[in-house]
C-alpha cells in the first residue's frame, strides 16, 4: 500500500508537471507575447486623410487642383463639422485638454481661456440666430483662416453662409491679444525692457523700494490700429454686413468694437483715431470711402485680416468708378460705391480716387496693409478673369468651392448656381413704371419674407 501512495503521489506530481506546462503554454512570459497588431503612423494618417477626403465629397467641398499636393501632405486644415469642433489654434496657445494637462506658464492658460470664452460667445449667438450648423463653406473656410492663418479664396452659392465663413473668424482674429497673435512673450519685447531699465536707472530711490519687484509690463499703444477689415462693393450691402458682425459679436468679453466707415466719421478715421486707446476690431467699408481716407491721412496698423466680399464685383476692371455709377444710379438700379454720399459732386480729375475703377482701388488699398495680413477673397461668381487677377493679389491661397458643381464642373463654374434652398423667379416689367405694378401685384398675392426683389 505504501508502493501504491509512492505511485499516486508520483501520478500526482506528473499531472501537476502536466497542468504546469500547459499554463505556461497557454500564458507565455511577456517577453515571447506576440504583441496586437497596430496600424503604424503613416497607415494611420493615410486612413485620415481618406476620412477626410470622404466627408468633402459628402458635403460638396472642392478645393482646387492647386491644393491637391498640399492634401496629400496634411497641410491643408481639416473641415470641422460643427462650430463645437472650432479648437483653439496651436499658434494661440494649442487645443483646451492640452493646456489643462501641461504647466507651460500662465500666458497659455490664459490665452486658451481667452479663446473659450470668446468660442463660447460666439456660440450662443449663433444659437439665438438659430444657426444651428456650419455650411459647407463655413466647415473649411474657418479652420483655414484661423488655424493657418493663410489666403482664402471661397466660391459657394447666394445663401450658402459665406458672410458667417469670414466674420467668424474675423472676430476671433481681431479678440486675440498682440502678445498672442504676433508670437510675443508675455514679459514683453527685448526694446520694452531696456526701455524699462532706462527709466529704473533714472529715478533712482524708487528702485531701493521696488527692488526684487518685478517691473509693470507697459501696455502697447494700440491707437489708430484697425485689426479687421471688410470690404463690400456698394452701402447696402456694407451696412448689411455691419449688422451682421454686431449680431454676432452681442456680449462679447472686453467690448467688440465694429464701425461702418461713413462721412460722418471719416475725420477719426483720418487723424487715426477710430476706436479710440484701445484701437477697432472691426472696420466695415466700401473701397472708395476708404480710399479717400487714405488720401488723407488714415493709416492701416496692425490689420489682420482684410477680406473681399462679392470679390467678382470689386475686382472689375470697369466698375466701380463715378461715371458708372451715376449712370446706374440714373437707371434705378443697385447703388454702387462711387459717388457715396456726394450726389451733386463735380467730375473728379483723372486719377483721382472717384475716377478709379474697384480694381484700382482694390490695389491701392492693398499696398498699405502690413505684409502679414491674410487676405481672403469671397463672392458666389469667381470667373477665370477674375481668378486671373486673384493670383496676384492672395498668396498661395487655398481655394475652395462649394455647391452643386464643385464636385464635377470646377471651381469657375461652382458659383454659377444659386443656392437649392432659394426660390427664385424672373418677371418681366416692360416699361419702368412696370415695377412698381409688379411689386404691387406681388403683395396682393401674398408675400412670406425674407425677400429680395
Amino acid at each position: 500500500s505504501a508502493r501504491d501512495d509512492d505511485d499516486d503521489d508520483s501520478n500526482h506530481s506528473d499531472d501537476d508537471d502536466a497542468s504546469i506546462d500547459s499554463n505556461d503554454s497557454n500564458n507565455p512570459e511577456p517577453k515571447t507575447k506576440r504583441p496586437k497588431k497596430q496600424h503604424s503612423a503613416k497607415k494611420l494618417a493615410k486612413i485620415h486623410a481618406e476620412e477626410i477626403a470622404a466627408f468633402r465629397r459628402r458635403m460638396g467641398i472642392r478645393l482646387s487642383t492647386d491644393n491637391k499636393h498640399e492634401v496629400a501632405l496634411g497641410s491643408i486644415p481639416d473641415p470641422i463639422s460643427s462650430f463645437n469642433d472650432w479648437k483653439c489654434p496651436t499658434w494661440w496657445g494649442g487645443n483646451s485638454s492640452d493646456s489643462k494637462q501641461t504647466k507651460n506658464g500662465n500666458v497659455n492658460n490664459e490665452s486658451t481661456q481667452l479663446f473659450n470664452r470668446v468660442h463660447q460667445t460666439i456660440l450662443t449667438n449663433i444659437e439665438n440666430g438659430k444657426w444651428p450648423e456650419p455650411t459647407p463653406i463655413q466647415m473649411q473656410a474657418i479652420p483655414s483662416l484661423m488655424e493657418e492663418r493663410r489666403d482664402i479664396m471661397g466660391c459657394a452659392p447666394t445663401g450658402s453662409g459665406k458672410t458667417g465663413a469670414f466674420v467668424l473668424p474675423a472676430i476671433m482674429l481681431a479678440k486675440c491679444t498682440e502678445e498672442i497673435y504676433y508670437g510675443q512673450k508675455a514679459s514683453g519685447s527685448g526694446s520694452a525692457k531696456n526701455d524699462t531699465n532706462a527709466n529704473e536707472k533714472q529715478e533712482g530711490t524708487k528702485n531701493k523700494k521696488n527692488k526684487g519687484k518685478q517691473p509693470k509690463q507697459p501696455q502697447a499703444n494700440l491707437q489708430g490700429h484697425i485689426r479687421t477689415i471688410l470690404i463690400a462693393p456698394s452701402r447696402e450691402l456694407a451696412s448689411q454686413l455691419h449688422r451682421e458682425v454686431l449680431r454676432l459679436s452681442t456680449n462679447m468679453p472686453g467690448k467688440f468694437n465694429c464701425t461702418l466707415l461713413s462721412k460722418a466719421n471719416a475725420g477719426l478715421a483720418i487723424s487715426n483715431q477710430l476706436g479710440g486707446k484701445s484701437g477697432l476690431d472691426c472696420l466695415v467699408v466700401t473701397p472708395l470711402r476708404l480710399v479717400e481716407s487714405l488720401e488723407r491721412g488714415m493709416k492701416l496698423q496692425g490689420v489682420r485680416l482684410v477680406v473681399l466680399d462679392e470679390a467678382d464685383r470689386l475686382l472689375d476692371a470697369s466698375d466701380g468708378s463715378n461715371k458708372n455709377w451715376k449712370k446706374e444710379k440714373k437707371n434705378d438700379s443697385e447703388e454702387v460705391e462711387g459717388d457715396d454720399d456726394d450726389d451733386n459732386q463735380q467730375p473728379q480729375q483723372s486719377g483721382s480716387s472717384q475716377s478709379r475703377t474697384f480694381l484700382q482701388q482694390i490695389d491701392s488699398i492693398l499696398a498699405n496693409l502690413p505684409t502679414s495680413a491674410t487676405r481672403a477673397l469671397f463672392s458666389a461668381t469667381l470667373g477665370p478673369s477674375v481668378r486671373h487677377l486673384s493670383e496676384s493679389i492672395l498668396r498661395s491661397p487655398i481655394d475652395i468651392t462649394t455647391g452643386i458643381h464643385a464636385g464635377t464642373g470646377g471651381n469657375s463654374a461652382a458659383g454659377g448656381v444659386a443656392s437649392e434652398h432659394i426660390t427664385q423667379e424672373l418677371k418681366f416689367v416692360g416699361r419702368e413704371e412696370g415695377k412698381l405694378l409688379a411689386i404691387r401685384q406681388l403683395v396682393a398675392e401674398g408675400l412670406t419674407p425674407p425677400i429680395l426683389i
